[in-house]
């Protein structure tokens, strides 16, 4: 992934992009930093290199370490299909934890790795300090009219075939769906998602969608309501106002289910205020994890 390597390169701090063997798949991250450990965790399956405007900062308080979940950046591609969420993607990133020796941990996850963040807050022995979520999946089953055709695994893979292939400009219209500044796409990042794509027919975002839901719904699996209540850590909770993928108020009355949790909307942003509004999410995060 040529992509990749520019889009480290162009966060100008010094890093290491490593791969170990996990669970039986090649995992890829990234560590840049010294300090506490700081695990970032990706939504989907977009890979590390959409945190690349965090990391800078982040990285002069703490360790980052930037995963690579099974199927995205340059991890090894997997196959969705009966897929048990726990054991491919929690149990594995505690595998990973384990594999670096690393504990007494803070954590971002973004949307599908915001799930993730809280099962391992849930049910982890790893000690986790502090959680952000960031327009995180986990509370709420409810899925935009305008993603209902992707919960159809038959009409999900015609559509990944025909209308909507991987290609650069349909994945660039992808990735510009999730923003409300659409001039906050910028060509290295894309570049980057679209060469990650392209290591697997199974990579294809709607496909990624498709295993995370049901009949117009999200799995069962995915709603954590009924536990958010065992998560014990200080959690902020940061939500782009116009996130339309993981819309705010189909999931905020659920927050306070979380003891010990804060709220911070982020006005004109999308899915991803990390990219979209970085400096105001660094900022954010750096105050969050120092109280």
């Amino acid at each position: 992934m040529d992509a990749e390597q520019k889009l480290a390169d162009k966060m100008g701090v010094n890093y290491k992009i490593n791969q170990c063997l996990i669970d039986g798949f090649n995992i890829n991250y990234l560590v840049a930093g010294e300090g506490e450990p700081l695990l970032l965790i990706h939504g989907a399956n977009i890979g590390w290199g959409m945190w690349y405007l965090n990391i800078p900062e982040l990285s002069k308080k703490y360790k980052v370490i930037a995963i690579d979940l099974p199927g995205a950046g340059a991890s090894d591609s997997l196959d969705f299909k009966n897929i048990d969420l726990q054991k491919t993607f929690v149990q594995l990133v505690e595998n990973f934890l384990y594999f670096l020796g690393v504990d007494n941990i803070r954590v971002i996850g973004h949307s599908f790795g915001g799930w993730v963040a809280m099962k391992l807050a849930i049910a982890s022995s790893i000690n986790i300090k502090k959680i952000v979520l960031s327009d995180s999946l986990g509370f709420s089953r409810s899925i935009p009219v305008s993603q209902w055709p992707a919960t159809f695994g038959v009409l999900t893979r015609f559509i990944s075939k025909t209308f909507f292939k991987v290609t650069r400009e349909n994945m660039d219209r992808f990735l510009s769906s999730a923003f409300y500044d659409k001039k906050s796409v910028l060509e290295l990042f894309s570049q980057y998602y679209f060469e990650s794509l392209l290591c697997s027919a199974t990579r294809h975002p709607l496909l990624f969608f498709n295993r995370l839901s049901t009949f117009l719904r999200m799995r069962k699996e995915l709603d954590l309501k009924s536990s958010l209540g065992l998560i014990k850590q200080p959690v902020m909770v940061v939500w782009g106002s116009e996130d339309k993928n993981v819309i705010y108020k189909n999931s905020k009355d659920f927050f306070k289910l979380i003891p010990n949790h804060k709220v911070e909307i982020i006005k004109e942003t999308g899915h991803v205020p990390s990219l979209e509004k970085s400096n105001l999410f660094n900022s954010l995060v750096l105050n969050f994890f120092q109280d």
